[in-house]
């Protein structure tokens, strides 16, 4: 009889041992007992090894997970850093651009702006005159004139030509500019602007305009020229053409 077959008749008859002519085969039954403790042993093992297997798995996950993203924060770290150095270089350039653009404009209205100082400050002089101005400038047609014509005289053109550069000036200086212009230009309407024509200005009051204008201009002017000749140093020229009263202490 073969072992399959002593398996079977071992179970099959004595599904109930002791009941009726059941004789219980034991051998058989230690043959099912064997078979299934193997067969739990086989599948405790796999199932371990299935537990190695996704433990170890899981572990290679993470691995390669933590590398990821160990790279990834390297590399934005990277670029940051780049982002950093080029934000900071391209800071420096554009700073050093607009210094330049503030300098360039600065020496550009330079001799301009000392002639007018010069002017201005010649026409406050003569019509003050310790008193003396005043009489000559009502009874002396030609002094009058001389007054009106240094008056006329001041004009910026280089001005006017760096307008688009104002704004990289300090403000206090292309505003203090600004306004000299603005104010010898209402100081020359004062005698070229007649209300009626043919009549003979009020001379007194002309004078009182400018007497009031000029002595503004003229410090409004002082301000930007002591900026000029800063700009003469920053740029490494040497020598400044212009000076104006009290620049040379610039150069100690």
């Amino acid at each position: 009889m073969s072992a399959l077959e002593q398996l079977w008749n071992g179970i099959s008859p004595c599904m109930e041992p002791g009941v009726g002519d059941c004789v219980v085969w034991w051998d058989a039954w230690a043959v099912v007992a064997g078979a299934s403790a193997v067969g739990i042993a086989i599948g405790a093992l796999i199932v371990a090894w299935v537990g190695v297997g996704v433990t170890t798995a899981s572990a290679f996950a993470v691995w390669k997970l933590g590398i990821a993203a160990n790279a990834a924060s390297s590399e934005a770290t990277r670029i940051a850093a780049a982002e950093a150095t080029r934000s900071g270089d391209e800071s420096t350039r554009r700073a050093f651009r607009e210094e330049t653009e503030e300098l360039l404009a600065l020496i550009q209205v330079h001799g301009e702006v000392a002639l007018a100082l010069g002017i201005a400050k010649h026409v406050v002089h003569i019509i003050e005159g310790g008193g003396l101005g005043k009489q000559l400038f009502l009874d002396e047609e030609r002094f009058r004139q001389a007054v009106f014509d240094d008056v006329s005289r001041l004009e910026f053109p280089m001005v006017a030509s760096a307008m688009d550069r104002m704004h990289f000036l300090d403000r206090k200086v292309s505003g203090s500019l600004l306004r000299a212009v603005a104010v010898a230009k209402l100081a020359q309407e004062t005698y070229r602007f007649h209300p009626v024509k043919g009549a003979t200005p009020n001379y007194a009051d002309v004078y009182e305009s400018l007497s009031s204008l000029l002595p503004p201009v003229c410090l409004d002017l002082g301000v930007v020229m002591v900026a000029c000749e800063l700009a003469v140093k920053r740029m490494g020229i040497s020598v400044s053409m212009f000076q104006s009263e009290g620049s040379s202490d610039l150069e100690q």
